[in-house]
């Protein structure tokens, strides 16, 4: 906008930032990572941990977040393995790490095998989303 707001009476030379550091510095407060009209996009994989629950690792993350993040969710998720999956999974926050947030995925089935890798994504839904949030 070009205006600068300084503190005290003497006036500093004025801060230009370019765009790409600008986003990185706000992406540290919020990043939304949505679906972008792709029904299955994928944002995470992940570990079984129960036979109804996944540990996904989202590791898509531009710049570190300011703190550990909340999280909120919209839409439509699901799990798949090699063998199959879940359709229609609660998406969680699990350990809001600044550099690796993790996620946890609960279905309410029991569709999983221990140990197995999956993939996390949008179930058929293009406006799926999920926003990580370190405000202060």
């Amino acid at each position: 906008t070009g205006v600068q707001l300084e503190v005290g009476d003497v006036a500093t030379d004025f801060e230009h930032r370019s765009y790409a550091d600008e986003l990185r510095r706000c992406q540290r407060y919020c990043f939304k990572w949505s679906a972008d009209n792709h029904a299955y996009s994928n944002f995470a994989t992940g570990n079984v941990v129960a036979t109804s629950q996944v540990y996904g690792i989202f590791q898509g993350l531009p710049v570190p977040m300011r703190a550990a993040a909340t999280l909120t969710t919209s839409g439509n998720f699901r799990v798949w393995d090699p063998d199959g999956g879940a359709n229609g999974v609660t998406v969680a926050m699990g350990r809001g790490h600044v550099y690796t947030p993790t996620i946890t995925l609960t279905s309410g089935a029991t569709p999983f095998t221990g140990g197995k890798a999956t993939e996390c994504g949008a179930n058929n839904d293009t406006s799926a989303q999920f926003t990580l949030s370190a405000e202060l």
